[in-house]
């Protein structure tokens, strides 16, 4: 039993029950995705600014 349980949860259909934690974790993605993207920025303008 605990082997094909395990094996469900190894598909890419998740239950309904995972999608606010997938959803959290895509935020938290984007907002360093987003950090990321500023910090280079601010890094580009300093640079930019300095030279």
């Amino acid at each position: 039993i605990v082997s094909s349980r395990r094996a469900k949860e190894g598909q890419p259909q998740m239950p309904p029950q995972l999608s606010p934690h997938k959803r959290f974790k895509r935020y938290i993605v984007t907002a360093w995705v987003a950090s990321v993207v500023l910090g280079i920025q601010l890094f580009l303008f300093q640079v930019i600014v300095v030279t």
